[in-house]
């Protein structure tokens, strides 16, 4: 239709015309490895009748294609190692579209080439390098497999790698592969390696001592062409070798005195074993030089030196003496001592080194002769009273002549005899000397002297210094004196009195208590040494005196009156004169008396005390001891504080008192003015005296009793009575007053009185008061009944009468006053 401006012109014939092909799209590609052909599928579109699938790689210069009128096609024969891009082209009526998407296509990795292997001598480890292969490579895999199908493996992404693992003894096919995501690539050729022999093992050494000749065995090794056996020194020297087709060698002329280290070694075709595998061989000791002998000639010991053998850890000294003895020792340094040679032969002296395993050649013998044999059974025998000693021995074997020798560590002098013979005597030895007897024997080239120990012990010497001490109140004497010289066993103690009676008292020590000792005794005191063969001098006296004897059959006979003891006793042996001693319990002393005689009096003792009386016979050193004893009561003391209570009512004094120091009762004494007595007695510190006559004045005392006396009596007190009861009242009544005189006959101690009238009708009591023995009361009611009451006064008690006496006022009769008494009669 053609335009303008204005209008669109008309329709022209109509034509038809198909568009390009749409794009192909999903496009997929699967490789098969094995033989490098290429599977392409896509979804096709619209508008494409036909296809053509398209490789194409910049290394490739030639398309690789396929033409279907489906949706898929196969592409083989693809060279390796190439990286494709994928074209899908879809062809139309007229036109053809190319697959706008990119898709690639990597081919099997090409096979590594210029593959070399090296292996290092000594190691289980071969390195193998290649050249890169051709295309998408991954990584690498190294392949080693020996002739048992034992595979190992090793994978690199670089172009060479280390295969560790490899056995010994083996030989291997090595191979290297590619290898990518999708794909295997091909195998590269193979390389054979060897690996070095086996190390030989259970290697083991014997030596042959004599020769140093090492005999060394191992086990076969794989891969092992033949072995050889190596001895090395510490600086890996080689001293020696073998070589074998077999499993054993001799390893010959081995140097003395040394430690060899022994490997075998197994040889291969391009390697060798390691020598790690070793054994150890020590040849014997090389011979000692300078061997000399030395001998001591007082202990018979032969000192053997010599210089040191290479290869010796110890050494033996073999010696052998003229007659067959053998003896010998051992030691880690170059020197041994031989004791006990036999005396008086000549020995035959060799060394030889020692290690773990040989005994090594014998030096040149050497000769020494030993010195003369002990002289033995050597006796002693003193004579104690002139301590001369005879000396005796059985002589030893090479001894030509002799000399006896006593010797004391405190006598600086040696005493001694020289005989040709057996014995000697040597004579005025000092006392108390410890002798050790030394018998020496001369041969020709040594002395030797007694071996076993034989001592002499001459008299032991005086005690000086003696001292003792005699303790009071003991039979028992302290002895103590200076240490006699010499051997001592033990000192005797010894104690005569003038009647010959002899004590005694061993000791081991300075030092001796020797009891038993009598009382009002004298003693000679004395001390000896004493040992198993002597008995030594005695000592200086010393005299003693015991104490007196205790004074027996003591009593005691007390004056109440004047508190005074009349001590007795029996005389006693030793006394100088006696003293009589009172003491309390606590020891104190109270009161003493003293007398030549055997009695005497302890006055002024203290009242209410129950005390000890001894009596010590007096002594010229010591007193004798206070045991014997004898008791004394003194009289109470005098109570005090005495004081007395009156009942008024019942007339029973209540007495009291401070307790008496001694006293175990007490007697209460009362005695009135006009002598009337009483008395009371109690343990404790009061007493009740009833019955008391009334109206009487009373003197009281308290005195404390014991078993033994009556004490003093305290300060008296006195106490007055209650009155006595007033009696004969008479009443007479005055009618026209109503006024009643009253009149009693006073009681003894009544002071003053008070005349009472009470009835039952009027509640009022009518009284009157007065010093005499009669009052009046008046204005007393009519017809009243009254009861008449006269109470009596005295210093502390008042006392009512006790006879019932009435009186009856009057009544009133027709209004005048007439009084009526109890009789009836009137009264106007």
């Amino acid at each position: 239709m053609g335009m303008n401006g204005v209008c669109m012109g008309p329709a022209s014939q109509p034509v038809t015309l198909v568009s390009a092909p749409c794009h192909n799209t999903g496009i997929q590609a699967s490789l098969d490895c094995r033989s490098n052909s290429a599977l392409i599928s896509w979804t096709p579109g619209n508008g494409s009748l036909s296809f053509n699938a398209t490789l194409q790689t910049l290394q490739d210069p030639q398309k690789h294609n396929c033409f279907t009128n489906g949706s898929s096609c196969n592409i083989g024969s693809l060279p390796c190692g190439q990286h494709y891009n994928i074209c899908i082209t879809g062809y139309g009526q007229t036109c053809s579209t190319s697959s706008k998407a990119l898709v690639t296509l990597d081919t099997a990795p090409c096979v590594p080439t210029q593959v070399n292997v090296s292996l290092s001598c000594g190691s289980d480890t071969a390195s193998v390098s290649w050249t890169a292969s051709s295309g998408l490579v991954s990584y690498y895999t190294v392949t080693a497999v020996d002739d048992n199908g034992r595979t190992l493996t090793s994978n690199s992404n670089r172009t060479s790698c280390d295969i560790s693992g490899l056995s010994c003894g083996q030989a291997y096919n090595v191979s290297v592969t590619a290898m990518n995501v999708d794909c295997t690539g091909q195998r590269s050729e193979v390389r054979r390696i060897s690996t070095a022999p086996c190390d030989p093992q259970n290697i083991t050494t014997v030596l042959q001592c004599d020769t140093n000749t090492a005999n060394v065995t191992w086990a076969a090794s794989a891969g092992a062409n033949g072995y050889t056996a190596i001895a090395t020194d510490r600086q890996q020297q080689r001293l020696a070798s073998c070589h074998s087709m077999g499993t054993s060698c001799q390893l010959t002329s081995l140097p003395c005195g040394m430690r060899l280290n022994v490997t075998v070694q197994a040889d291969g075709t391009t390697c060798n074993s390691s020598s790690q595998p070793k054994a150890v061989v020590e040849t014997a000791p090389c011979i000692p030089t300078s061997v000399a002998a030395a001998l001591n000639c007082t202990s018979n010991i032969a000192s053997i030196t010599w210089y040191s053998a290479l290869g010796a850890t110890w050494y033996l000294v073999k010696v052998e003496s003229s007659q067959g003895y053998k003896t010998s020792c051992n030691n880690t340094v170059t020197q041994c001592d031989i004791p006990n040679l036999q005396c008086g032969q000549e020995y035959s002296i060799t060394v030889m080194g020692m290690n773990g395993v040989c005994m090594g050649p014998a030096s040149q013998p050497v000769t020494l002769v030993s010195a003369p044999c002990h002289n033995t059974g050597i006796q002693a025998s003193l004579d104690c009273r002139s301590n001369s000693a005879l000396i005796s021995w059985t002589p030893g074997n090479g001894s030509l002549s002799f000399n006896a020798t006593l010797q004391s560590l405190q006598d600086p002098q040696k005493h001694n005899c020289f005989t040709n013979g057996s014995s000697c005597n040597i004579g005025s030895l000092p006392c108390g000397q410890h002798y050790n007897i030394c018998i020496t024997g001369y041969g020709q080239t040594c002395s030797t002297s007694s071996k076993a120990l034989v001592t002499l012990d001459t008299a032991p010497c005086v005690p000086t210094q003696v001292n003792v001490s005699l303790s009071c109140g003991s039979d028992t004497a302290s002895v103590s004196w200076a240490a006699s010289s010499g051997l001592v066993s033990y000192y005797t103690v010894t104690a005569v009195d003038d009647n010959g009676r002899t004590l005694t008292s061993n000791s081991n020590r300075t030092s001796c208590d020797i009891s038993g000792l009598s009382c009002g005794q004298a003693y000679n005191v004395s001390v000896t040494a004493m040992n198993v063969d002597c008995t030594g001098q005695r000592s200086e006296v010393r005299r003693i005196s015991t104490a007196p004897c205790d004074p027996q059959n003591i009593t005691t006979v007390l004056q109440c009156d004047t508190n005074t003891a009349n001590v007795t006793w029996a005389a006693s042996a030793g006394a100088n004169g006696y003293t009589a001693i009172a003491t309390d319990r606590q020891q104190q002393r109270l009161a003493s008396c003293h007398s030549m005689g055997t009695s005497c009096q302890l006055t002024s003792l203290p009242c209410g005390m129950r005390l000890n009386v001894t009596v010590q016979a007096d002594g010229t050193t010591c007193n004798s001891s206070s045991q014997p004893k004898a008791v004394v009561e003194t009289a109470p003391c005098i109570p005090t504080s005495v004081a007395a209570a009156l009942n008024c009512t019942s007339n029973i004094a209540s007495i009291t008192w401070y307790s008496a120091l001694g006293a175990t009762w007490y007697l209460v004494k009362v005695e009135s003015s006009q002598g009337y007595k009483t008395s009371c007695n109690n343990t404790v510190t009061q007493c009740d005296i009833p019955n008391l006559q009334c109206g009487q004045e009373y003197s009281i005392t308290v005195m404390g009793m014991n078993g033994v006396c009556m004490g003093p009596a305290s300060q008296p007190i006195t106490l007055v009575s209650a009155p006595c009861h007033n009696t004969g009242i008479q009443a007479s009544l005055d009618c026209r007053s109503n006024s009643a005189l009253i009149s009693w006959t006073p009681g003894n101690g009544s002071l003053s009185f008070n005349a009472t009238l009470q009835s039952l009708q009027d509640p009022q009591k009518h009284n009157c008061f007065t010093n005499g023995s009669s009052c009046n009361i008046g204005s007393l009611p009519c017809g009243q009944h009254y009861n008449i009451c006269i109470t009596g006064y005295g210093q502390t008690c008042s006392t009512s009468s006790k006879a019932l006496v009435t009186l009856d006022t009057g009544i009133t009769l027709n209004n005048n006053t007439t009084c009526k008494f109890g009789d009836s009669s009137d009264i106007k």
